[in-house]
C-alpha cells in the first residue's frame, strides 16, 4: 500500500501521501521462551544424580539395571538438556535409531522430518550406552529406547509427568516443563 501511495503521489493522483507518519505492527510480538535458571538446573541434575545413583550417573550398566525407571528418566532429561529434542522427540527414540559409534541419534521430528542429534559431550554418550547394555538385559521387548514401570513404551504425557514430579521433589517452586529444558 505503501508502493502504491508513493506511485500515486508521483502520477499526480494525490495531493499527499496518506502514509506519511502511519505505523503499521505486523504479526504479533513474541515472547521469549521460558528456560531453567542455572541454580534450578544445577539443582534438578543433583536431584537425579541422588535419585539415579552416582554408579547410574557415572555410566554403570549394572547400576542402572538395578534402577531401570530412575535411570529411564535421568537418560530422558539429560538427552532433552544435552540435545535439545522435543518431548515427543525424545520418547519416540528407537534403540536401533542410537549410533554410540558415531555419537549421533536418529530423530523424526515435527512434520515426520528426519534430522541427527549428537550426543554433545562423553558423559552423555556413557550414560546412552550404559542405559543401552542395561536395557537388552531387562524385559522391554518394544524397540523403543525408553520404557515405564511395566515396561511398555514410555508416553509424551508420563514423561511430563516424570519430569514435574522430579522437579517438585528437588524443591524447583516454579513449574519445569520438557519444553523449558530445550532452552537451557
Amino acid at each position: 500500500l505503501r508502493s502504491f501511495s508513493q506511485w500515486m503521489l508521483s502520477e499526480n493522483h494525490l495531493t499527499e501521501d496518506p502514509w506519511n507518519g502511519a505505523a503499521i505492527a505486523f504479526g504479533r510480538s513474541r515472547k521469549l521462551p521460558r528456560f531453567l535458571p542455572a541454580h534450578d538446573l544445577e539443582r534438578l541434575l543433583a536431584f537425579l544424580k541422588t535419585l539415579a545413583g552416582p554408579e547410574a550417573w557415572s555410566g554403570n550398566a549394572a547400576a542402572i539395571q538395578n534402577r531401570p525407571h530412575e535411570g529411564t528418566t535421568l537418560l530422558a532429561i539429560a538427552l532433552m538438556l544435552a540435545t535439545g529434542v522435543r518431548v515427543h522427540e525424545v520418547v519416540g527414540i528407537e534403540c536401533r535409531d542410537v549410533d554410540v559409534a558415531g555419537q549421533t541419534i536418529r530423530l523424526v521430528g515435527k512434520g515426520r522430518r528426519e534430522r541427527r542429534v549428537y550426543l554433545t559431550n562423553d558423559w552423555i554418550t556413557r550414560l546412552t550406552t550404559a542405559y543401552l547394555e542395561a536395557r537388552a538385559a531387562l524385559p522391554p521387548t518394544h524397540p523403543y529406547l525408553l520404557f515405564n514401570l511395566h515396561y511398555a513404551p514410555l508416553t509424551t504425557s508420563a514423561m511430563r509427568s516424570r519430569l514435574a514430579k522430579v522437579a517438585e521433589a528437588a524443591g524447583l517452586s516454579n513449574r519445569v516443563t520438557p519444553h523449558m529444558l530445550r532452552h537451557n
